[in-house]
């Protein structure tokens, strides 16, 4: 019975933690360009602050789960970027100046988005041998994500959007004191921290890992940053354009739900795959249609191709990590996904939306998936498989 009690509780707030992170998250980010619209910046303005949240993030969250798992001091530094996080965003309404504005917005998603890899470390690392069972605290995750904006809308309508930045503040201070008992610190294992890193950048399965996450996170991004311009194209009312977000949501929930039995029944390296050519499915069967109805059905495969991906990368990122560097690999995934590919993924897309409009953007993404998919595939078959792993020890 006690056993029962000491891993429950841990468990517990593990999923209230993913709740209030994700729904920080979604009461800023969607609107924060209209923040900077409202202080009167221009496009090009807005869209170089845009730009600041992923390239922060390819730095911030490798940094962060490095340092975590090279001081074995995983609790304090969660704790403070919680509190970073809180400070910048408390800082965002004073701001005066748009370079001043950049110092802030830069600090917030240096702080901010390290959260996601050590929230995911310390999951995994309550879970212990359990680990296919981190869909079920990762749904909560997407729970939060689809709570938080419709709560602080009618605030925002109201009172101003200076509300998202309180409820954000707000969201991240109950984050902090739910973070003081959760479990984050992570076993060391028997050598030193250079090493293991020099194991895990030297495992041709790393690099293979993170080639197929950039394939991914190049796909999405193309749709995270255009897909309300491609239903505006198709002539798509405003609420059918929230609805989508309703479907994406409630079809990623699902996945997660039986993300348990996916993982057993494929494994983690297939279910990458699968997620991959269900992205390209969809990419390329969007650029073929000209109906809101039927655009919105193929937003039904986003469980797979982020739920599916993501719970399918954590696991395979633990997986071939050295002991004591599951920090390290969770951070440089999420570094590679929300940063590198995404800012890769709004570029390009950008230029293809300008120059072939919405359709042959999504069908020239489909293609070049397509491609990264094929080098993925010739690679793995013809990679030299690596020793073993030894533990390492982290002094």
């Amino acid at each position: 019975m006690k056993s029962m009690k000491f891993i429950t509780k841990p468990i517990f707030l593990a999923k209230v933690s993913f709740f209030i992170v994700y729904a920080a998250a979604s009461v800023l980010l969607p609107f924060i360009a209209l923040y900077y619209q409202q202080r009167g910046f221009s496009g090009r303005e807005i869209g170089l602050l845009a730009s600041i949240a992923p390239i922060m993030t390819m730095v911030g969250t490798a940094v962060w789960g490095g340092l975590a798992d090279a001081t074995q001091r995983h609790k304090q530094l969660f704790i403070l970027a919680i509190a970073g996080s809180i400070i910048a965003v408390a800082l965002i309404p004073a701001a005066q100046s748009f370079l001043v504005l950049s110092l802030v917005i830069a600090l917030h998603a240096f702080c901010f988005m390290s959260l996601i890899p050590l929230y995911d470390n310390s999951a995994l690392e309550i879970l212990g041998d359990r680990s296919e069972k981190y869909g079920q605290i990762r749904l909560w995750g997407s729970i939060g994500w689809g709570a938080g904006a419709p709560l602080i809308g009618p605030l925002v309508e109201q009172l101003g959007l200076q509300w998202t930045f309180y409820g954000h503040a707000g969201l991240m201070l109950i984050g902090l004191l739910i973070a003081l008992p959760l479990p984050v610190a992570q076993k060391s294992g028997g050598g030193g921290f250079g090493s293991g890193l020099r194991s895990l950048l030297q495992d041709s399965r790393w690099h293979l890992f993170l080639l197929i996450i950039f394939v991914a996170g190049f796909g999405d991004a193309v749709i995270r940053n255009y897909w309300f311009l491609y239903l505006k194209d198709l002539e798509t009312s405003s609420i059918l354009m929230g609805l989508s977000l309703t479907i994406g949501t409630v079809s990623e929930l699902i996945v997660l739900v039986y993300s348990g039995q996916l993982l057993k029944g494929l494994g983690a390296r297939k279910l990458l795959v699968v997620a991959v050519l269900a992205q390209i499915f969809r990419l390329l069967a969007w650029s073929f249609i000209s109906h809101p109805y039927a655009a919105l059905s193929m937003h039904l495969l986003n469980g797979l191709t982020f739920g599916a991906l993501w719970i399918a990368g954590v696991a395979y990122a633990k997986e071939i990590a050295p002991a004591g560097l599951t920090a390290t690999a969770q951070g440089l995934l999420s570094s590679v996904y929300f940063g590198l590919s995404s800012v890769v993924g709004a570029l390009v897309g950008g230029l293809l939306y300008e120059q072939v409009g919405s359709w042959e953007m999504f069908r020239w993404t489909g293609i070049a998936m397509i491609v990264g998919l094929l080098i993925y595939t010739f690679a793995n078959v013809t990679a030299v498989k690596p020793a073993a792993k030894q533990p390492v020890k982290l002094s």
